[in-house]
Order: structure tokens, then sequence, then C-alpha cells
């Protein structure tokens, strides 16, 4: 389970720190009766900066319990980075699944599926790194070629925030993010919360019988 080095020392003021790791690789495993089976081809390997050009992404402002801002951060809705692996499975499989993510150190923390999959009123996030900056009434990008370079509009419109994530839990001490970090705002406690994420398996559990 979580090995709870996300939080470093006591909550006083809103600010955290944050350093970036690396990618996280996803794959589809089935647990069978014995053990866990093979896993499947499905698997892939996601870097960061492919996080990062997600469609999906969002700036997420992170409000404490008593309203404290911790801050603004590109963000991943759980749901969609795991989506696409499984895709055709039918809904009711993909409600018996369970999500294994797996931090740097090696420890892990366990989702259920109807907690990440829609409608849920408040779905666990990745958060990719911290947004710096603000933005006005007015943002100017350069012309190249009579071409806008998308990429420069994203990156300047990041600062405004699409998201404003009110997490449940009380926060005992200042967090210290380490990216991509699951949060699970809808945990009264954030015992579930995961640092350094570096894989996330899709388990699906055996309906047949044990042998």
């Amino acid at each position: 389970m979580a090995s709870g080095t996300l939080f470093r020392k006591p909550l006083e003021r809103c600010a955290i720190s944050g350093r970036g790791v690396g990618g996280l690789i996803v794959g589809i495993a089935m647990v069978v009766g014995e053990g866990i089976g093979q896993e499947r081809a499905r698997g892939k390997e996601l870097e960061l900066s492919e996080l990062l050009r997600h469609p999906a992404r969002v700036t997420a402002e992170i409000i404490t319990k008593t309203g404290c801002s911790l801050g603004r951060y590109e963000a991943l809705p759980v749901w969609r980075v795991i989506a696409p692996f499984v895709d055709g499975i039918p809904r009711t499989t993909q409600q018996t699944m369970v999500l294994v993510f797996t931090a740097a150190d090696g420890s892990q923390t366990v989702l259920s599926m109807a907690e990440v999959m829609p409608p849920v009123p408040l779905p666990p996030l990745l958060l990719l790194r911290r947004v710096e900056g603000g933005i006005g009434d007015t943002v100017r990008v350069p012309v190249r070629g009579g071409r806008v370079d998308i990429s420069l509009v994203e990156q300047a419109v990041a600062p405004a925030v699409r998201l404003r994530y009110r997490l449940q839990a009380v926060l005992p001490r200042e967090p210290e993010f380490r990216f991509p970090v699951l949060v699970v705002g809808a945990d009264v406690e954030p015992l579930r919360w995961l640092p350094s994420v570096v894989r996330v398996d899709i388990v699906e559990p055996f309906q047949g019988q044990a042998r």
C-alpha cells in the first residue's frame, strides 16, 4: 500500500514543492484462480511528455477541505489514461476490475474501477506538473508563416484554471508532489495518494472457478 512519503512536514501554510520523475507503464492483467495471470499485450509505456500532450489534460487547482489552495497543476483524470486499454470490454466486466498503482520506490495503492469510471463527482487525478504564472484578459502568441503554433497557445492559457478540485481530506502535513502523483480527492484521509507513479496495472478478476 502507499508508503506515506508524500507528506513531509506539518501543513502550516498553503504551499508545496514538486519535482518530476518520468513516465508510467499502463498494462492489463488477469487474476486467475491460482494467482496473477499473464499480462496482456495491451500494455504500453507512456512517457511523461506524452501525458503532458494528452488532449484530456486540464489545469486543476487543488483546494484543501479548509479552503487552502495548494496551487495549480496540469492533471489528467485517471479514467482518461486507462480508458483506451479497456475499450471494447463490456461495462459490467470493467466494473469488476481494480487498478494497482505502483510508485518508483515499489509502494502501491489500489482503486476499484468504479471509483474512476464516469460519472464520478470527484474523480482521482494524476498530477503531471505544477503550473506557474497567470493569465490576463489578452493572450498574445507569435504567428509564424501565417500559422499559429497551437502548442504556444496551450502554453499561454495553461495558468487558467479549468477545474477546481476540492479535497475531502484534511491534510495533516504539507505534501511534496513528485510527479506523476495520484491524488484521490474523495478519500477522507490521503492514505491512497501516491507520488512518483511509474506503473498502473488494470487487473481483471477471473470469473471462472479456481482450479
